[in-house]
């Protein structure tokens, strides 16, 4: 009988734990969901900021009209780095990057104002890596092949 008992209360245990497993998943969806939605949503009003505001010809205004959207990429790279963004999410926000990137003005921008980010070495190649990325985009050479 203790035998029965003990082999219950592994099921038990291990039915639990399955319950437990799959709401820790099912919770960190849901996370992944809302950060997705939130900085997206976040993404789309700074860069219609930018473009509803043209930066004037000035070095300064250049740089202040692409300073916020700049400050958000630094932020989501920061997380990415942390792994707190899944990749998906991730590759889905670079392309983002890139594509306001084939912009002159905003390679101009990131050009004048870059010394600003130069403490955060990863992000300051990074966005050389997208410049890069973007010109070729520019010329009509393919850019980066579609996450799997």
């Amino acid at each position: 009988m203790d035998v029965v008992m003990a082999v219950l209360q592994l099921g038990a245990l291990g039915a639990a734990s399955w319950a437990v497993l799959a709401s820790a998943r099912s919770h960190r969806e849901s996370i992944e969901l809302l950060t997705f939605t939130q900085w997206t949503e976040r993404f789309a009003r700074v860069e219609r900021e930018v473009r509803a505001h043209p930066a004037k010809e000035d070095d300064d205004n250049v740089v202040s009209a692409y300073s916020p959207l700049f400050d958000l990429w630094a932020e989501e790279a920061f997380l990415w780095r942390r792994r707190q963004i899944p990749s998906e999410v991730w590759d889905l926000w670079r392309a983002g990057m890139v594509r306001v990137l084939t912009s002159p003005e905003a390679r101009r921008a990131w050009a004048l104002g870059w010394e600003r980010y130069s403490a955060d070495i990863p992000f300051t190649g990074l966005v050389g890596e997208l410049i890069s990325e973007a010109e070729g985009m520019a010329r009509g050479r393919p850019g980066p092949p579609p996450p799997p």
